[in-house]
């Protein structure tokens, strides 16, 4: 039974290449591990540049701190500094690694008053 095993699976490479694919292999058992592994957290860095220099950096931190969505967590704030004064407020947020795990946060930063933008300058699993 093992040979025939062997021999569909080698089949199936054979197939896959013919056809100008790749077969991949995956061990039952382990396949699982790799979906488990796969949900964790992931930190953004989110910049958000207020609308002008006029725009108090600590008020607006509060503003973010409310408006942050269910399933996100502040991990840290930081101003950093972009041009003639102007200073864009850098969030580091964790959210749940699953598809669209930003967008919530961009969303609900973009709406507080005295945001002028929201982008997502890294992200890395933790």
């Amino acid at each position: 039974m093992r040979d025939s095993r062997a021999r569909n699976a080698e089949q199936n490479s054979e197939d896959a290449c013919a056809a100008g694919t790749r077969a991949i292999l995956i061990n039952a058992p382990t396949a699982g591990l790799r979906d488990r592994e796969k949900m964790g957290e992931v930190a953004a860095k989110i910049q958000v540049m207020p609308s002008g220099m006029d725009v108090d950096l600590k008020d607006l931190q509060e503003q973010l701190k409310k408006v942050i969505p269910s399933g996100a967590r502040l991990h840290s704030f930081s101003e950093q500094p972009v041009a003639f004064g102007l200073k864009a407020l850098i969030v580091v947020v964790k959210v749940g690694d699953i598809e669209g795990g930003t967008e919530k946060v961009e969303e609900a930063f973009s709406k507080v008053k005295g945001v002028e933008s929201v982008s997502v300058v890294e992200l890395g699993r933790m």
